[in-house]
């Protein structure tokens, strides 16, 4: 998808990062996946990411903060 994003011409993407309870809510995870998506929208040339920290199984992330990640601070 994110190819096709930069066929298009698209700039602005979120990321969401979802099943963060697959992997016990862990903040590592989350700043691996970004960091390594980060290095491909370089690559393709989209400028601006927003990632988001979700599981959609318990809910957590969707519309409001999620306890059971204290350490994500950004949109839901």
């Amino acid at each position: 998808h994110s190819y096709i994003c930069a066929l298009l011409g698209v700039r602005d993407v979120v990321l969401a990062v979802n099943k963060m309870d697959a992997v016990g809510y862990a903040a590592a995870a989350f700043d691996a996946i970004t960091a390594e998506y980060a290095e491909l929208a370089r690559a393709l040339g989209i400028p601006r990411v927003q990632p988001i920290a979700l599981s959609a199984l318990a809910g957590d992330n969707l519309v409001e903060p999620s306890p059971n990640m204290p350490w994500y601070a950004g949109p839901t």
